[in-house]
């Protein structure tokens, strides 16, 4: 079903799983084209061609906002990888050894 009206707003939220919440905002006016702008996350750029294209088919003209936030819950997303924190330290200790550096290194900056 096509749009009819050119001023709007809608707004969704949702959950993708239990460590992911989003925000799907849609705002558009009157506007002699169509003339779309996204405000996207980073690393979500084939959707932002996906919503375009939909975007393109459903509507003919107005100027068009749409923004989308995720939310990340929970600790989920981090987690100690001792292996590679392991090679770090060694590789620190290694280059210091070879071109006479003294010092141990820092958690800081290894992370």
């Amino acid at each position: 079903m096509p749009i009819r009206s050119m001023t709007g707003f809608a707004q969704v939220k949702g959950q993708v799983n239990a460590g992911l919440a989003f925000s799907l905002a849609l705002k558009s006016v009157n506007h002699r084209f169509l003339d779309l702008h996204f405000r996207l996350p980073s690393g979500v750029d084939a959707l932002e061609m996906k919503l375009r294209r939909l975007l393109k088919e459903k509507m003919a003209r107005g100027h068009v906002e749409v923004t989308l936030s995720m939310e990340y819950a929970g600790n989920n997303g981090v987690a100690l990888n001792r292996q590679l924190v392991g090679s770090y330290v060694q590789a620190f200790r290694a280059a210091a050894d070879e071109f006479g550096v003294g010092g141990e290194p820092d958690l800081n900056v290894v992370l």
